[in-house]
C-alpha cells in the first residue's frame, strides 16, 4: 500500500454559490456539511478534513461521520435533507 500525503487546502479561494453569489472561503477549520444525500460529508472525509467537520445533517450518516474516531462527533445541525441553499 502506497501512502500519499493528505491534501493541504489553499486559501483564500472564491467560488460561486448555488444562487450565483461569490463566496470567499478563508479557512477550513470548522466545516458544516449539509446536503440531500450526505455526499458533502463523505467528500470532507475523503479529503482528509473529517476532524474539521463540526456539523452535519441526518443524511450524512456513514460510519466515519456518525461515529467519528476523533475526539468529537459532528453535531446534527439539520434533520432535513437539503437540495436548495440554506439561509443563516
Amino acid at each position: 500500500m502506497v501512502h500519499t500525503p493528505s491534501p493541504v487546502p489553499t486559501f483564500p479561494v472564491t467560488v460561486t454559490s448555488f444562487d450565483g453569489v461569490d463566496v470567499t472561503v478563508t479557512d477550513s477549520s470548522r466545516i458544516i456539511a449539509v446536503d440531500q444525500y450526505g455526499t458533502l460529508g463523505e467528500t470532507v472525509f475523503a479529503l482528509g478534513l473529517g476532524e474539521n467537520l463540526v456539523g452535519r445533517d441526518t443524511s450524512t450518516s456513514f460510519p466515519a461521520a456518525a461515529h467519528s474516531q476523533t475526539s468529537h462527533q459532528a453535531a446534527i445541525v439539520s434533520t432535513q435533507k437539503h437540495s436548495t441553499p440554506l439561509s443563516f
